[in-house]
């Protein structure tokens, strides 16, 4: 099975569908499994997802990714933070950074439909349509309601 170029380049994630500067991040974990970046400079305000989340649709994405930085900081194994990460790096090209992160969301959490597309949606992007078809299935094996 193959899928359209539209398919290809339509996918922009979910909060928000607008493309910025590349941001650089640096999203890296350590041998130890947590989580720092080129952000980790910043004093968080906000330590929830949510509340970066809520940048992120705004289109603040660099604001957003301090929020998620500072959430993974006090917790490595944040899954909400860990999407929207991935998200957001896909969002401004960073599609191989993005994968790296649903990896380690998909590694450290119970498996999610999310992610699974959300690496599919990537793999399509990068003209790897059988891995692509490989993680569509994986979302919904883990929930048929998904689709």
């Amino acid at each position: 099975m193959s899928f359209s170029n539209k398919a290809r380049s339509s996918y922009s994630g979910t909060p928000h569908s607008s493309h910025g500067p590349n941001l650089g991040t640096g999203v890296q974990f350590n041998r130890s499994g947590a989580f720092h970046g080129s952000c980790s400079r910043f004093v968080p305000l906000a330590l929830r997802p949510q509340d970066a989340l809520a940048l992120h649709r705004q289109g603040k994405h660099e604001l957003a990714m301090q929020r998620y930085v500072s959430v993974l900081q006090t917790d490595p194994k944040n899954l909400d933070a860990l999407y929207y990460v991935a998200v957001l790096a896909i969002q401004q090209g960073q599609l191989e950074e993005g994968l790296k992160v649903i990896a380690r969301g998909l590694d450290i959490g119970p498996a999610q439909a999310r992610f699974h597309n959300l690496r599919g949606q990537t793999q399509l992007r990068l003209n790897k349509d059988q891995d692509a078809l490989a993680s569509f299935g994986a979302a919904i094996e883990c929930d048929p309601g998904f689709v």
